[in-house]
């Protein structure tokens, strides 16, 4: 059911561009069959295809591309001039709170496989122990009564940790 909404959700982003899917699948830097197998319904999405889409459209919210949930755009395109560079790239440090956000939503909806899909993306190696930790324990079905506050308690660390040492996502 979520896939549906996630293919739907970018069926519907590739279309408000006016693109075909082999366009989009170029401006993404991916095979166009990928996406062509994703809107059949024979792939499903992986992480990083939303990081190829956030650095091609930086405006776009994951968080509806994944959920469906809110605006579709992080700010109104129309504030961007011609020639503006965007707000956020992949190598500018403020994308970790964009996905530390989605992050926090996807535990306070109870999905967390896509919270630790999220997380690998955006933990440093310093944290990797705490983050392995966490996963073995979800993982194993294994999980403390207050496993999601301590979920959200890691994600804001590693959001703090990202933006003081300044250390962009690659």
């Amino acid at each position: 059911m979520r896939e549906n909404i996630r293919r739907a959700k970018l069926q519907e982003f590739i279309e408000s561009l006016g693109l075909d899917h082999i366009q989009f699948a170029i401006n993404i830097n991916v095979p166009d069959y990928i996406i062509k197998d994703i809107l059949a319904g024979n792939k499903p999405i992986y992480t990083t295809l939303y990081d190829r889409i956030i650095f091609a459209y930086p405006d776009v919210n994951l968080h509806w591309l994944m959920t469906g949930q809110g605006a579709p755009l992080l700010k109104d395109a129309s504030e961007n001039t011609p020639g503006e560079e965007p707000s956020l790239t992949i190598d500018d440090p403020t994308r970790t709170g964009t996905i530390t956000q989605e992050a926090i939503r996807q535990v306070e909806s109870n999905q967390l496989d896509q919270y630790f899909e999220l997380m690998d993306k955006v933990t440093p190696t310093s944290e990797s122990h705490t983050y392995e930790a966490l996963r073995q324990s979800f993982l194993a079905d294994k999980t403390p009564p207050n496993f999601e506050q301590k979920l959200k308690v890691f994600t804001r660390k590693i959001a703090r940790l990202n933006s003081d040492n300044n250390n962009p996502i690659s």
